[in-house]
């Protein structure tokens, strides 16, 4: 399986294997250190896993899915055109009921890469897999074109894109900050 970054998306990856490789030296020093005080008691005989075990079992599982993530990442290049939905440009969805009403106003995102989802930022940052914009990767703006239909929260509703544009806002705080 591939998975799609944004080049930001694929530096806080790297950030985050970082922060947990530090992590695991720590871990190391303390389990050396609990390890020290139990020689010689009855903690030697089948003990019961302690919280420092069950701590590096979850870090070992979050590096091999960061490792995993990293041998199959595909950075995507940034936008130049808005002729097809991807990585990296600003989708304008509209959400259709069964009988193609709309519901509510349009929604605009930020599409990104995979694990980038931040529905904090403005516009929101929506993953290219998730439900929501699976389907309408690759799609052109077509008003003629039957929305996507996805299930969100186990119903099924259908999806249009209405927009597509480009993402300057990246382009806007790099001239700033030259």
């Amino acid at each position: 399986m591939l998975y799609y970054l944004t080049a930001q998306g694929q530096r806080d990856l790297l950030e985050r294997k970082r922060r947990l490789a530090d992590r695991e030296v720590q871990l190391r020093k303390l389990r050396r250190t609990v390890d020290r005080r139990s020689v010689g008691t009855d903690r030697d005989d089948a003990r019961e896993p302690d919280n420092h075990e069950n701590e590096e079992f979850v870090h070992l599982q979050q590096t091999l899915q960061i490792d995993a993530i990293i041998a199959n990442a595909v950075v995507a290049e940034e936008p130049t055109d808005v002729e097809r939905l991807r990585v990296g440009n600003l989708a304008t969805v509209q959400r259709r009921d069964q009988n193609d009403n709309p519901i509510g106003k349009p929604e605009r995102y930020r599409v990104v890469g995979y694990q980038e989802t931040d529905l904090k930022t403005n516009p929101p940052s929506l993953s290219y897999d998730s439900p929501l914009l699976a389907q309408l990767m690759g799609r052109r703006v077509d008003p003629n074109r039957d929305p996507a239909k996805v299930v969100i929260g186990g119903k099924s509703i259908g999806v249009e894109l209405i927009e597509i544009d480009l993402d300057t806002s990246k382009k806007l705080k790099a001239a700033n900050a030259a």
